[in-house]
């Protein structure tokens, strides 16, 4: 008998007794079960959810900063190409100076 009974709440419960306290003390146990397991479930499919719409926000964030990222790259290459435009241009000037004050200084031995 001391291998049927258990201890429970400092009472001795018969877990094999079939009568009426019995059977609504293993239901409560079950509704209790039930009710736990459904608790989980929701839980899960919550966080399966919150996990889904997390996971698309991570993978267009992800894909934003790539563009973003191109951007940058084509931005700086078309920096690196408008300096050296500039530094061109800065060499045309210098030379086109050098030969107007070449055509003055001819112009003004000429005149003399």
């Amino acid at each position: 008998e001391s291998e049927k009974a258990s201890i429970v709440g400092g009472s001795k419960m018969d877990l094999f007794s079939d009568d009426e306290s019995s059977r609504k003390e293993r239901s409560v146990r079950g509704e209790g079960h039930r009710d736990d397991s459904r608790k989980l479930k929701e839980r899960l499919v919550e966080m399966s959810s919150r996990y889904e719409v997390t996971k698309k926000m991570l993978d267009e964030a992800a894909e934003t900063n790539a563009s973003l990222l191109e951007d940058l790259k084509e931005m700086e290459r078309e920096e690196e190409e408008a300096v050296e435009e500039a530094n061109a241009l800065r060499t045309k000037l210098k030379q086109a100076e050098e030969e107007l004050e070449n055509a003055k200084y001819i112009a003004t031995s000429a005149l003399v």
